[in-house]
C-alpha cells in the first residue's frame, strides 16, 4: 500500500474515533446516559469520568505526540465497557466495541509507519 493511501486511511479512521467518542461524550455530558449508568450499577459522577476520559482520548489522537496514549486510553475504556455490557449480559453490544478495539489497532499500526 502506498504511503499516501495509508495516511488516508488512518486519518479517516482517526475521523471515526474522534466523531465516535466526542459525539459519545456530548451524549453523557447531556445527560443522555444516566439512566444506562445506572442500570449498570454505576454512579453518575463515573459516567462524567468516562465522559471526560472520551473527549482528552477524541483530542489526543488529533496530536501525534499524544495519539498513542490516546489509542491506550481508548483500550483501556473499552475495556471498561465490555465488563459492563458481559456483567449487564448485553452481548451483541461487544461486538461494536470488538470493532473499536480493532480500528484504534489499526490506527496504531498505520500511525507507527508515519515517519
Amino acid at each position: 500500500m502506498k504511503t499516501q493511501t495509508k495516511t488516508i486511511l488512518m486519518w479517516a479512521l482517526i475521523a471515526a474515533l474522534v466523531f465516535l467518542f466526542g459525539s459519545s461524550a456530548v451524549f453523557k455530558f447531556a445527560g443522555m446516559a444516566d439512566a444506562n449508568f445506572e442500570r449498570w450499577g454505576y454512579n453518575v459522577s463515573f459516567l462524567y469520568m468516562v465522559a471526560l476520559a472520551e473527549v482528552l482520548c477524541a483530542a489526543g489522537l488529533l496530536i501525534r505526540k499524544y495519539r498513542s496514549m490516546a489509542l491506550s486510553g481508548i483500550v483501556v475504556l473499552m475495556l471498561g465497557a465490555i465488563y459492563t455490557h458481559a456483567r449487564a449480559g448485553e452481548y451483541s453490544s461487544i461486538a461494536g466495541v470488538v470493532v473499536i478495539i480493532g480500528i484504534a489497532y489499526a490506527v496504531a499500526i498505520l500511525s507507527r509507519t508515519q515517519s
